[in-house]
């Protein structure tokens, strides 16, 4: 007769690669439905399906900052920036897919307060963050350009003479 050797760890060497692919495979597919999950989501958060989502747990809801954010962004867009284009403070808002181009009369804007200055400039931004990719400001003097840079953030500003 012959003896064929058995080795007595092959049983536990298949097991646990078995395991491993197995728990490989779960991984991507869990990985896989959180993908789909996140886009949906962000889909849904920005208005570009109706889908519903069922997701476990209370609905989502944006936080009140993010609530707050577009109401100031919206009205930029309905209130503040019709009036002063009526008005001649505004002289033209060129939106192009770059970005957003704003030209402002420099008598005017040179005639206003630091802080009207800076509440205009963050209703531009807060609807440039909602609605267009980015803001070049048309700033005509070097104080506004620093009060963008330190209040928003804005690296890419043009001064215009």
């Amino acid at each position: 007769m012959f003896h064929i050797p058995i080795d007595p760890l092959r049983h536990w060497r298949e097991t646990i690669l078995l395991s491993a692919f197995v728990l490989i495979i779960l991984a991507g597919v869990f990985l896989l439905i959180r993908h789909r999950e996140v886009r949906w989501e962000n889909r849904w958060l920005w208005g570009q399906s109706s889908a519903v989502i069922d997701t476990p747990g209370a609905p989502h809801r944006e936080p009140d900052i993010v609530q707050e954010e577009r109401r100031i962004a919206d009205r930029f867009l309905s209130d503040t920036l019709p009036n002063f284009m009526r008005s001649g403070f505004v002289v033209r808002f060129v939106q192009a897919e770059a970005g957003t181009i704003l030209y402002v009369r420099s008598k005017f804007w040179a005639a206003r307060t630091a802080s009207f200055k800076r509440e205009f400039l963050m209703q531009a931004v807060l609807y440039n963050k909602y609605y267009r990719p980015s803001l070049y400001a048309s700033v005509r003097d070097h104080d506004s350009q620093r009060l963008l840079a330190e209040a928003f953030s804005i690296r890419d500003i043009r001064i215009y003479s």
